[in-house]
């Protein structure tokens, strides 16, 4: 996961209207009419999806992954029909056809999905816990900045960097429930919900942690070597960095975890991972 700037998404000629009067359309209608009315008007996010995308360079706003086989729903973070944590609520309706409330989501982050391979199933669908109940808004006079939610948003710049990455490759959270326990219970509950150790992207950021190790470890030896006065290994420290820039960039695929690792990975011998890291965040 990484910060997104949804303010930063241009808008098609005339969407900001359309989706006014759709919410004028629906806000009236009995509930058991409403979410099919809503529903029948999908093209109103739909026609966003592509801006949604290319704001994360085609990547899942949760998982960082790219799938070729995900029909890449818009999700709504806060759901517009029903949500499974409040049985009586009947959905944020009236964000259905808000901006702010739309985030870019693969299939497996945003639907139920059983992985038999790791014994776990995830995925967002109308799940939307709280920290606390009492400040769930349930109709559009309620504040929505009163609640608390408990699944993190990457539309909020320090939410992305509440989650870790181990060397299995697996997402864990960044703080302990002994330092932080609110910290840690939101990164916690995300994880599973949003599904983000599905087998298959656990995998693939095994991999990217053993390219990353490596390049490390090479990095180490050609700095020392360069620092000793072997200028002939200059090259091979700037192919290192080359490539480690190249995973860092944030149209990489699991760019997020390659930055846990790289900081993970820093000692002694690395005196030179530090320097790159803050050049790459300036």
């Amino acid at each position: 996961m990484r910060y997104i700037n949804i303010m930063k998404i241009k808008l098609p000629c005339g969407w900001t209207e359309k989706a006014q009067q759709a919410l004028e359309d629906i806000k009236e209608k009995p509930q058991t009419e409403r979410i099919e009315a809503i529903n029948q008007k999908s093209g109103i996010w739909g026609d966003l999806k592509e801006n949604l995308k290319k704001c994360s360079h085609n990547k899942c706003w949760y998982c960082e992954s790219r799938i070729s086989r995900s029909d890449w729903p818009v999700d709504h973070f806060r759901p517009k029909g029903r949500v499974y944590e409040c049985k009586d609520h009947d959905g944020y309706w009236w964000l259905a056809f808000e901006l702010k409330n739309y985030r870019f989501s693969c299939t497996y982050c945003n639907s139920h999905r059983i992985d038999r391979i790791a014994g776990s199933s995830g995925g967002k669908q109308d799940h939307f816990p709280l920290l606390s109940e009492k400040n769930r808004a349930r109709n559009p006079q309620d504040d929505i900045e009163a609640e608390r939610p408990c699944l993190l948003d990457p539309t909020k710049i320090i939410d992305p960097g509440l989650l870790w990455f181990d060397q299995s490759g697996e997402v864990v959270p960044k703080y302990s429930k002994d330092q932080y326990l609110i910290l840690h219970k939101r990164a916690e509950v995300s994880i599973i919900m949003y599904h983000l150790n599905y087998h298959e992207t656990s995998e693939k950021r095994k991999i990217l942690y053993n390219e990353v190790a490596m390049l490390v470890r090479d990095g180490n030896k050609y700095f020392n070597l360069l620092a000793k006065g072997n200028h002939d290994k200059e090259y091979e420290l700037q192919r290192v960095l080359d490539r480690l820039y190249e995973m860092l960039d944030e149209s990489a695929e699991y760019s997020a975890a390659t930055r846990s690792y790289l900081n993970g990975l820093k000692s002694n011998e690395s005196e030179w991972l530090d320097s790159f890291i803050t050049s790459c965040l300036s």
